[in-house]
C-alpha cells in the first residue's frame, strides 16, 4: 500500500484501514494513511485524504486536496469530489454558501438525470445556507501544514498522469518544494510537441493540469515536465 505505484484497486483497503483507526481511536495510523494517501499516484486516495481531515474537522485543509487535483478522468470520481466541495465550503470559506451553490450547478451539468444529486441539490440550501466558517479556537490544533513538509521536499516531482492509458481525457499532478517556472508539453512518439498545457510560475505545492486529447490520434505519447531544477519525463498511451 505505501508504494506510489499502488493499484486503485486497493482503495477498499485503504478506507477499511481508515475506518478502524478512526473506530479504535488510533490518532497516529490516521496520520500515517493520511501521508500515504498523499504519497499514492491515483485520485482516489485523493478523496480518503480529504475524508480523513474533515472528519478531523479540517475543513480548509480537505478542500484545499480537493482542489489541489484533477478528478476528471472520471465521471465518477467528479461526482464525488465535487459532493464534498459543496459540503467543505461552507464551513472552510467566507461566503463559502455562495460557492457551494456554483459547486452543485457542476453536478447538475455532469449528471441532470442522478436522482441522488438531485435530492442534494434539493435540500442544499437548508442544509448550508445557516452554516459558518470554522474560526479561532474552534480549529483544531493538529495542522496539515507538516504533512505537506514531508511530502514537498526541496526540488520537484511529477506523478504518472491518471487515468493511463486514457481516451479523452488524463490530468498531470505535480509537487513543488518552492515556486518556480513550470513548462509541461506533450510530445508524439517522434518527439514532436503536440500540446503545451503549461509555461508559467507556480507556487510551492500540489498542482494539476488537464489534458484534453479531442485533436490527437491513439498512440504513445511522452509528457515532459520541465522546471528551472530539471527535466523529468512520463510516458502514456491514448486509445480511441
Amino acid at each position: 500500500l505505501a508504494s506510489p505505484d499502488a493499484a486503485s484497486e486497493e482503495i477498499v483497503t485503504l478506507r477499511l484501514i481508515g475506518q478502524i483507526a478512526r473506530e479504535q481511536q488510533f490518532p497516529l495510523l490516521l496520520d500515517t494513511l493520511l501521508q500515504l494517501c498523499l504519497d499514492r499516484n491515483d485520485v482516489q486516495s485523493k478523496l480518503i485524504a480529504s475524508d480523513i481531515l474533515a472528519r478531523d474537522s479540517l475543513f480548509a485543509d480537505a478542500l484545499g486536496i480537493l482542489n489541489s487535483y484533477s478528478f476528471v478522468g472520471s465521471t465518477d470520481l467528479m461526482k464525488r469530489a465535487l459532493l464534498r466541495k459543496a459540503v467543505l465550503y461552507p464551513r472552510a470559506v467566507d461566503g463559502g454558501f455562495r460557492r457551494g451553490l456554483s459547486v452543485c450547478d457542476s453536478l447538475l451539468q455532469i449528471d441532470p438525470q442522478d436522482p441522488m444529486i438531485s435530492e442534494f441539490i434539493r435540500h442544499y440550501p437548508l442544509l448550508y445556507c445557516g452554516l459558518k466558517r470554522i474560526r479561532g479556537n474552534q480549529i483544531p490544533k493538529k495542522s496539515l501544514t507538516r504533512v505537506f513538509d514531508r511530502i514537498l521536499p526541496e526540488g520537484f516531482g511529477i506523478w504518472p498522469n491518471y487515468p493511463n492509458p486514457f481516451r479523452d481525457v488524463t490530468s498531470f499532478t505535480f509537487k513543488l518544494g518552492k515556486a518556480m517556472h513550470v513548462r509541461l508539453t506533450i510530445h508524439d512518439a517522434m518527439g514532436r510537441e503536440v500540446a503545451l498545457l503549461a509555461d508559467t510560475d507556480y507556487t510551492r505545492g500540489v498542482h494539476s493540469l488537464v489534458l484534453r486529447s479531442a485533436q490527437m490520434p491513439s498512440g504513445l505519447y511522452f509528457a515532459r515536465f520541465v522546471t528551472d531544477q530539471g527535466v523529468m519525463q512520463r510516458k502514456m498511451l491514448l486509445l480511441r
